[in-house]
């Protein structure tokens, strides 16, 4: 297991806090204290700022132009955003009880 965790945490933490990640994602989640938890359209956007903070940290590490997976997190932004936009559509959020069953 940590080997798992250093190869995956490489991306997420090079220089930085082995749990860093969590952190930063954590933190840009506080930011909207109204947002539904029980939302599927919430753990989508989760999904995607997890994404973007692996960007960020690319960015800030100087791996932007030369990290290959930073694409491949874009890409699955791009597969994020269209769920989001289904679930848009059906524009039924999940009540509580419905999320527990």
């Amino acid at each position: 297991m940590i080997k798992l965790h250093d190869r995956k945490n490489k991306n997420y933490a090079g220089g930085g806090s082995p749990l860093g990640n969590f952190h930063r994602v954590a933190n840009m989640m506080r930011s909207y204290p109204n947002l539904r938890q029980g939302d599927p359209a919430t753990a989508v956007i989760g999904m995607v700022v997890k994404q973007i903070d692996n960007i960020l940290w690319a960015m800030n590490t100087e791996r932007f132009y030369s990290e290959t997976s930073v694409d491949e997190h874009l890409a699955d932004i791009s597969v994020y955003m269209t769920i989001l936009r289904c679930l848009r559509s059906d524009n039924q959020p999940l009540t509580m009880k419905e999320n527990l069953q």
